[in-house]
């Protein structure tokens, strides 16, 4: 057997409660296998320098690694545990060297123990109450990742666990001579694939001996002389063997033996690259977690942007209409093969959403991003707060899964989960405007700091949308920053309305009271005789849209509730039967982009696959919902638009 040897660090570096229902103590169980089968056996816990909670400390038993035991008090709580362990295997290396690592993680919960003084028996109390499973891929090429060990929607809260794999040595063992065993999977010693063998097994050591030492180099240079042990030190005079030259002077007759002589030479070198490691990482861990942290946010950014199409329209004016695709979905299938190779989830949707984006743009937009970021980093970044709104007839739940994903990618940011109107969206649109603008001046008080510089952005689904571009008029001394709408009706409802919406509509309205039927009213422009007198009409005249640096109207053409046209503003084509509400609506159209300046406007369309074909679906409120719902739609969309809610 040609065998190899792996090493593994995993380090549970925090636990972070977003929505935990049960206040308790509370653990972490961590295994980790190989192709699904064989066990990696974890032998030795790295030692942490803080001081835990409960006397509790990680611990190694029956092959499983146990994290401390922490205890979770309050919402938002963050714990920071510093807990590590070492695992190692031996595994068949050939014919697959790249053997593909399974990561399972448990929570364990338990309220109070019951007479145990073993930390062991404590651990055996335990229930476990959500599991977290996911692949950790090329681990033989010295990865070096972050894990977002995020769990269910009971517990929802979730781990930072950093992963550091060391490819240590391979070895020949079995009764058949070394010569025999190459000579035979080379097809008798063909050039070819000789080269093939020597880049698979020796190219690849060298790779990650190189890729270690480079970046240990940076390490140790950030460590005082002083702090730096003989060991480190032995750093800058380890010597890399050159591969190159190796592979030029091996011949037929010594193959086998020099090739098993390089293999021994560059493991040795491994193996005190890894030694070292382990050390400066204990030194210097932050220098290492900020770097995978900046790799973890491209690499989501890089497969979020997969699932999107986007075209950038570079403009004189924001008067240039670009026509939603009307084939969303068709023929789209995106390659899961290649997405699978990038994501931490085991299994992944059958088909993932689909996105289309329009960026609307001018030249001097792009110039004065490019100054107004060079401001930003002189000036030093001001607080984010990030508004959610619900829609109509919803409450604060409605948002949960956008803010639980929310505080996970932005943890420094204040997430403001609107409840102002919840339950009682029924009144006067201008009446629910003005609590939600109270709330978040409410909120922004009791939560930051008096003289703490902030900007804002908003996130509104439907009726939500709207509520948010009215709490504006009432929050005059705030800079805005991001707009980000999920099918809402910008221009109002009953232009190119869906026919059974709009029935509907029609009966909501016959069996409700007036006092009762008010938003109804004013979004179907009922509340007055003259449609321009109309609610929806007054305030396109004076939206502030414009005082956002970017603007993403987001809609779907399955989401027959708000017609894409007045989610997307888009312009209603002129003909000679065109009615009084269509002219109306794209004058609101005008309205609204005249007073574009500064501001990116950009259009998303999503397809939602394999919705199950029932009324909801034929009405539309299916793919209205999938934007509340659908876990996946809300990551990649994050994910893409990161740097907008940074």
């Amino acid at each position: 057997m040609f065998g190899g040897k792996l090493e593994v660090i995993i380090d549970i570096q925090s636990f972070r409660n977003i929505d935990l229902y049960e206040q308790g103590l509370y653990a972490l169980r961590v295994r980790l296998q190989m192709d699904g089968q064989e066990n990696v056996q974890p032998y030795k816990i790295l030692e942490s320098s803080l001081q835990k909670q409960n006397n509790s400390n990680a611990l190694i038993y029956d092959d499983i690694f146990f994290s401390s035991i922490f205890e979770v008090l309050y919402s938002d709580q963050y714990i920071e545990l510093d807990d590590a362990c070492i695992f190692t295997i031996l595994y068949n290396a050939y014919p697959n060297r790249n053997s593909v690592l399974k990561l399972m993680v448990e929570l364990l919960y338990i309220n109070q123990f019951d007479n145990a003084n073993d930390q062991l028996d404590k651990l055996g109390q335990m229930q476990s109450v959500s599991k977290f499973n996911c692949f950790i891929r090329n681990s033989c090429d010295g990865v070096q990742q972050c894990i977002q060990t995020i769990f269910d929607d009971k517990h929802f809260g979730y781990s930072k666990i950093y992963i550091h794999t060391m490819p240590l040595d391979y070895k020949f063992s079995g009764s058949q001579h070394f010569e025999d065993f190459l000579k035979s999977i080379t097809n008798n010693f063909d050039e070819y694939q000789i080269n093939q063998f020597l880049s698979l097994y020796v190219d690849n050591l060298y790779s990650v001996a190189l890729k270690f030492k480079n970046l240990l180099i940076q390490a140790v240079n950030q460590i005082p002389q002083q702090k730096r042990s003989p060991y480190i030190q032995q750093l800058m005079q380890l010597a890399l063997i050159s591969t190159t030259k190796f592979k030029n002077e091996i011949n037929e007759k010594n193959l086998a033996e020099s090739t098993q002589l390089i293999i021994n030479q560059i493991g040795q070198v491994l193996f005190s690259i890894w030694n070292i490691f382990q050390e400066v990482y204990q030194l210097k861990k932050d220098f290492f977690t900020e770097l995978i942290d900046g790799r973890l946010i491209e690499l989501n950014k890089k497969f979020s942007n997969e699932f999107f199409q986007s075209r950038i329209v570079i403009v004189d004016q924001f008067n240039q209409e670009i026509e939603p695709n009307n084939k969303l979905g068709v023929d789209q299938e995106i390659n899961r093969k290649n997405t699978q190779q990038k994501i931490q989830l085991i299994i992944l949707p059958t088909r993932m959403p689909v996105f289309y984006e329009d960026v609307f743009q001018t030249e001097k937009i792009i110039q004065q991003q490019f100054q107004q970021n060079i401001f930003d980093q002189q000036q030093g970044k001001p607080r984010h707060v990030i508004v959610l709104a619900h829609g109509y007839q919803g409450c604060s739940l409605d948002m949960q899964q956008w803010r639980n994903y929310l505080k996970i990618q932005f943890p420094k940011h204040l997430i403001v989960l609107s409840t102002s109107n919840e339950y009682d969206t029924e009144v006067d649109i201008r009446e629910m405007g003005l609590n939600l603008a109270n709330e978040i001046q409410r909120q922004i008080k009791d939560r930051l700091p008096t003289k703490q510089k902030i900007y804002i952005s908003f996130i509104g689904h439907s009726l939500g949308g709207v509520l948010l571009r009215v709490a504006m008029q009432s929050l005059p001394e705030y800079k805005f920053h991001t707009f980000i709408s999920l099918g809402s009706p910008h221009l109002g409802l009953g232009t190119q309305q869906n026919s059974l919406v709009e029935t509907g509509l029609w009966f909501m309205k016959a069996f409700k009271k007036k006092d009762k039927r008010e938003c109804l009213d004013q979004m179907t422009l009922a509340d007055s005789p003259n449609l321009k007198e109309c609610l929806i009409s007054k305030i396109t005249q004076n939206s502030r849209l414009g005082e956002f640096r970017n603007v993403i109207l987001t809609y779907s053409l399955q989401d027959q509730y708000v017609p894409y046209q007045s989610a997307t503003l888009t312009r209603i084509p002129p003909s000679s039967s065109i009615s009084e509400r269509a002219t109306l609506h794209n004058e609101m159209i005008e309205n609204i982009l005249k007073q574009y300046k500064n501001t990116s406007l950009i259009k998303v369309g999503v397809f939602f696959p394999l919705m199950k074909t029932n009324l909801d679906t034929m009405i539309g409120r299916t793919a209205h919902i999938e934007f509340l719902e659908n876990i996946t739609f809300i990551r990649l969309f994050i994910d893409h638009f990161h740097d907008f809610l940074q």
